[in-house]
């Protein structure tokens, strides 16, 4: 599913992201961020993953893995968030 707003594009497709993002990448993340991060698909406006923890909590991650953001406690309020650039929270790792 693509949501195109602003210019941007937001697209939720497993496949996609599944691919592009190695599995041993994502085992270094999970121990960089003690989460529990599940692919949900990606941000082109920056070039993010999506990932939803064990809670449901949507993160974004750059794909250099050097950024974390939290976008909000489910993916309805992070969908919201991401539309309106909105992050609650930036990490840098």
């Amino acid at each position: 599913m693509k949501i195109p707003h602003k210019g941007y594009m937001v697209e939720f497709n497993l496949s996609d992201i599944t691919r592009y993002f190695p599995k041993h990448e994502m085992i270094y993340l999970q121990d960089l961020t003690q989460l529990e991060l599940y692919p949900v698909g990606t941000m082109q406006s920056g070039w993010y993953n999506l990932f939803a923890d064990e809670n449901a909590a949507v993160y974004a991650i750059h794909i250099e893995a050097d950024e974390l953001i939290y976008y909000g406690e489910n993916p309805f309020v992070a969908l919201e968030n991401i539309l309106k650039n909105n992050p609650l929270e930036t990490k840098r790792l």
